[in-house]
């Protein structure tokens, strides 16, 4: 991986003021990702993909795989140039909204990981429409959980009516995400 220029994107993010995850929650994704080898990703609201940039870097070391959509157009155009400065070779980009994408044609193995930081009011949308292409060990991380939290109500509501277990981990003073790890 180039380093500058995953330093230089991260000071450009900040400058600009286009939200990317913390340096705790990329610690935090590796730590995920080195412990049970994924090998067909998900990134929902990749923005310029700044936190896939990381992911791929781990998990170049086994054969793999990463899917992600992005509804901005502009993000999307510059998520494709920043994927230029890592060896990111089997990964796929979208430039649509998650929810009316052809799932079925798009996602052909079953996920082992998937990362959510798109629109939070969107959440338990996209989890049940995942639902079908998880595998048993499939983990799961949506951010941003506390920040803004009234806008999970529902997805909270799913979780405690369908017994889904579920962890809410602090990893920056407001930066929380919920872990699933799905059985």
């Amino acid at each position: 991986m180039d380093k500058k220029f995953v330093n230089k994107l991260q000071d450009d993010c900040l400058k600009r003021k286009i939200p990317i995850i913390s340096d705790n929650t990329n610690k935090f994704i590796n730590k995920i990702i080195n412990r049970y080898k994924p090998t067909n990703c998900l990134e929902i609201g990749s923005a310029v993909w700044y936190s896939m940039i990381n992911i791929a870097d781990t998990i170049n070391k086994w054969d793999w795989k990463i899917t992600w959509f992005e509804i901005s157009y502009p993000a999307y155009k510059e998520l494709l140039y920043n994927t230029t400065h890592v060896k990111a070779y089997n990964t796929k980009a979208y430039n649509m909204d998650f929810k009316y994408a052809p799932l079925n044609k798009i996602i052909k193995n079953k996920l082992d990981f998937v990362f959510i930081d798109a629109m939070k009011r969107e959440y338990l949308t996209y989890y049940k429409l995942l639902i079908p292409f998880l595998n048993n060990n499939s983990i799961l991380i949506f951010d941003d959980v506390i920040k803004f939290q009234y806008r999970l109500n529902d997805l909270y509501r799913f979780f405690e009516k369908n017994q889904i277990i579920f962890q809410t981990l602090q990893l920056d003073a407001d930066d929380w995400v919920i872990l699933i790890e799905h059985k």
